[in-house]
């Protein structure tokens, strides 16, 4: 298996190698940690290693955790560029943030000889063979933390058994995030005996205080993670709102960075006075909608809100994580399709938390929370009460991962 996996990737870098890098140096990549060369990298560290933003979140407060419990200092990786500048924003004493590098079995091997990790973590499912590979022939114990894994993949697990069995057998212990997971990656070939539910990292207590202060508007409605196709949708949707309530602020945040100015354009075509979040840190007094074209300030917008449209659900992206606006005590609407997180969504639908609804009942849905105060607090109270039950420990995760008995 080791031998097919690094002879594809000698085909790819001889074919695409060039623009690849072309690409990588006009979006602002680091090349070199690309090819594995990491300057000032701590020896015998602990690595974390995680995908995108969502997952460099979890990173960084299982990181965190780890060093308030040991001196041990943590590298941690992402595989996008985003994710990686999401880190350098938010890194701190201990933590040396990297690029993943590409998953080519001998720069990984170079890396680890150099480097050689305690610990790889992995967040969620972000495996890769060259990676598992190199850190396990150094002896380096591999944790999945977070452990999630959808249908899709363990149907893709079952064609190419031999991929994850490989890399299976040398994971040593997987966390997962609920008992849908954990089935989940015993389906896709993992051993049962190396799968427990720890939780999900995802629905680790968020900060309560808020940079911001909330507006003097009223009702605040924040469009989460939207995706490509929901962009019309929700448009749509919040011109209705902002007819129905003109002192409305809607707080519209697409999910990646390069949809940005495509928004701002429909917003403008559909003549919908809005604010960008990069030309002004105010919210705005005079127009309707805030666009919030920055990285990683989701969160903090959720806890000013009064409803969150989750994004994600509307269109089949699997769905992003509510968790974020309920532990805020923000009540959440979400459309059908919540695979990435469908045991999360239903916890909350089943507390009267959050609502699954159609494409056409998404309007009348917010109206009908925003049209009765009291209605609304309650659907608050209980988001945030829900939030309270379900969240996550990252210090336990932490001591379970620095723990003798994970060896």
């Amino acid at each position: 298996m080791l031998a097919i996996y690094t002879l594809i990737w000698v085909l790819i870098i001889l074919i695409f190698g060039v623009p690849l890098i072309i690409v990588g140096i006009l979006r602002g990549e680091k090349i070199s940690q690309r090819l594995g060369i990491w300057r000032s990298v701590p020896a015998n560290a602990l690595w974390i290693h995680a995908s995108s933003v969502g997952e460099t979140s979890q990173a960084l407060t299982l990181a965190r955790s780890i060093r308030n419990i040991s001196n041990v200092p943590v590298i941690i990786s992402s595989t996008t560029i985003t994710g990686y500048r999401q880190l350098l924003k938010n890194t701190s004493e201990g933590l040396y943030i990297y690029q993943q590098p590409i998953d080519f079995p001998p720069i990984l091997s170079f890396l680890c000889g150099k480097i050689r990790p305690q610990k790889l973590i992995i967040i969620e499912s972000d495996m890769w063979l060259g990676m598992i590979w190199a850190t396990k022939r150094v002896g380096a114990q591999i944790i999945i933390a977070s452990g999630r894994l959808s249908r899709r993949t363990v149907r893709f697990a079952r064609i190419f058994r031999p991929y994850f069995s490989f890399m299976f057998s040398r994971i040593d212990k997987i966390y997962a995030r609920s008992e849908e997971d954990r089935k989940n990656f015993i389906a896709a070939g993992a051993p049962p005996e190396k799968v427990s539910v720890v939780g999900d990292l995802k629905l680790a207590p968020a900060k309560q205080d808020s940079a911001l202060e909330k507006p003097h508007r009223f009702p605040v409605v924040v469009f989460g993670s939207v995706r490509e196709r929901e962009e019309d949708l929700f448009i749509r949707a919040a011109a209705e709102i902002i007819r129905e309530y003109p002192k409305v602020l809607v707080i519209f945040a697409p999910r990646h960075p390069e949809r940005f100015d495509s928004v701002a354009r429909k917003l403008a075509q559909s003549g919908i006075r809005f604010a960008r979040r990069s030309e002004s840190e105010r919210f705005p007094e005079n127009c309707p909608v805030y666009l919030l074209d920055t990285v990683g300030e989701l969160r903090k917008f959720y806890s000013v809100a009064d409803i969150a449209v989750i994004g994600g659900t509307f269109e089949d992206y699997g769905g992003h994580n509510p968790f974020e606006a309920t532990v805020y005590g923000v009540p959440v609407v979400h459309g059908e399709y919540t695979s990435n997180n469908r045991h999360l969504f239903e916890t909350l639908d089943s507390a009267g938390a959050a609502f699954e609804v159609s494409p056409e009942q998404l309007v009348p849905k917010v109206l009908e929370m925003a049209s009765d105060a009291d209605y609304l607090n309650r659907l608050k109270q209980r988001a945030r009460q829900t939030a309270e039950k379900i969240a996550a420990s990252p210090e336990k995760y932490a001591r379970m991962i620095l723990a003798d008995e994970t060896r």
